[in-house]
């Protein structure tokens, strides 16, 4: 998601992926309010693009709860 800049306080959903094609969560301890989610993608053949995408968040003080959020979800 990314903010609305005509809108105030609304989002614009950019991209979506499934739990299953979660493949990591990185956390930085130089920047705590910074998640890098790492999906796995499936590629047609022949096609030469990146297998994984990356996508940066920045939470403040959420991060943590996120991360638990999407591990209880991935334990159901």
């Amino acid at each position: 998601m990314e903010p609305d800049n005509k809108i105030k306080n609304v989002a614009r959903l950019t991209a979506w992926f499934t739990l299953p094609s979660l493949e990591q969560i990185k956390r930085s301890v130089d920047q705590p309010d910074s998640l890098v989610f790492i999906y796995r993608r499936k590629l047609e053949e022949g096609v030469t693009a990146p297998q994984h995408l990356e996508f940066k968040i920045i939470m403040q003080n959420s991060t943590a709860e996120c991360i638990n959020t999407i591990l209880k979800n991935i334990k159901s």
